[in-house]
């Protein structure tokens, strides 16, 4: 994350998503624009959530990878994951 033109820190989340059995394939068939679709909401809304706290709100950022999830898998395999499960997350200021 950058501040101005220096860098203010790097975040490092690992997250899985919990994929009803069976129904793998529907997930990794949209897994690119999935990846997509993280990297660019997420560079600009890190700094936004990050703004006004000192630590990273873990339940904020979940809600956010499922909302992103469920817009690019679409109504029709929206029921496909589950669930966004937060793996590890790493804050490592600048």
């Amino acid at each position: 994350m950058f501040q101005g033109e220096r860098v203010a820190g790097s975040i490092q989340v690992q997250f899985a998503l919990e994929v009803a059995l069976g129904q793998e394939e529907v997930v990794k068939a949209k897994m690119v624009r999935l990846e997509d679709a993280y990297l660019r909401d997420l560079y600009v809304f890190m700094p936004r959530l990050l703004r006004n706290k000192d630590k990273l709100d873990i339940a904020a950022l979940k809600k956010r990878l499922k909302r992103i999830t469920y817009k690019v898998l679409g109504e029709e395999d929206s029921k496909v994951v589950s669930d966004v499960l937060i793996q590890s997350v790493a804050d490592n200021p600048g």
